[in-house]
């Protein structure tokens, strides 16, 4: 890929879940694998459920199901706190139910989301989604236009014409 699309978002926050099911497949579709993804966990502690998801999709992560699970709880986001976290992910796919149970029921600190909220404050992010383009921050979720326009640019950056 040319360019890096890193994305911090709260799997409650509803900006993030448009973000994420209607932005981002549309840059998929329009610049395939031109662009890779990456995406980190930023709960914001208003958020009664954020945490306890962004746990379950690094425990879901375990089993290779980190992005199938954080694209289950974005798709049905409205149920996240009435539905258990189990069902998330048999709708992702995470093959062992048991492991899966075990690791969110893990209490204390997950190092991954730590980092990667200082991360997102280091960064100067101020709220989610936080979408970098490659390094580029912008100060709010962009558009599809928006997003059109930063990637092109990227590209043009990496790889001008004629080169």
């Amino acid at each position: 890929a040319r360019v890096l699309v890193l994305e911090f978002g709260d799997l409650e926050c509803p900006a993030c879940a448009w973000f994420h099911t209607a932005t981002l497949p549309w840059v998929r579709s329009t610049f395939g694998d031109t662009v890779a993804f990456a995406f980190r966990h930023w709960p914001l502690p208003y958020h009664r459920f954020a945490m306890p998801a962004a746990r379950a999709a690094e425990c879901a992560g375990e089993q290779g199901k980190f992005f199938e699970f954080v694209d289950a709880v974005y798709v049905d986001q409205d149920s996240l706190g009435s539905v258990a976290l189990q069902q998330f992910a048999v709708r992702a796919g995470v093959p062992d139910s048991g492991a899966f149970a075990a690791c969110t029921a893990r209490g204390g600190a997950v190092t991954s989301i730590d980092e990667d909220v200082r991360e997102a404050r280091a960064l100067g992010a101020r709220g989610t989604p936080a979408v970098l383009v490659d390094g580029y921050l912008f100060a709010g979720g962009p558009d599809s236009a928006m997003l059109h326009t930063a990637i092109r640019t990227a590209i043009g950056r990496h790889y001008p014409p004629g080169r």
